[in-house]
């Protein structure tokens, strides 16, 4: 299950015990649950992003970036982060497909 967060959630002191909390009350196993964060959100502090998804990875939950492509956020910089998956804002692959988008 696939669920995005805000910024306000995603920084929000209670995020862990919650999902914790939510986890152990539907016996979903945490690998179940995906957790998107927007790129913006997660380079809007990155010190405090990277606290917040080392926690979730702990518990074991997945970690995807959405709308990557939005910001100025670079393949390399994500690398940093402990992510599961990258969700490519269309409009950033939009065009890729011509010969000019690529440079070619």
């Amino acid at each position: 299950m696939a669920v995005n967060l805000t910024t306000r959630q995603f920084f929000s002191e209670d995020l862990l015990r919650d999902i914790t909390t939510i986890l152990a009350d539907t016996g979903m196993p945490a690998s179940a649950l995906e957790l998107e964060i927007n790129e913006r959100v997660l380079m809007s502090d990155v010190t405090r992003s990277m606290r917040v998804l080392a926690g979730l990875k702990d518990m074991g939950v997945r970690i995807a970036v959405d709308d990557f492509g939005t910001g100025y956020t670079s393949l390399t910089t994500l690398r940093q982060f402990p992510l599961d998956t990258i969700k490519i804002d269309r409009s950033f692959v939009r065009d890729v497909s011509s010969s000019s988008a690529i440079g070619i």
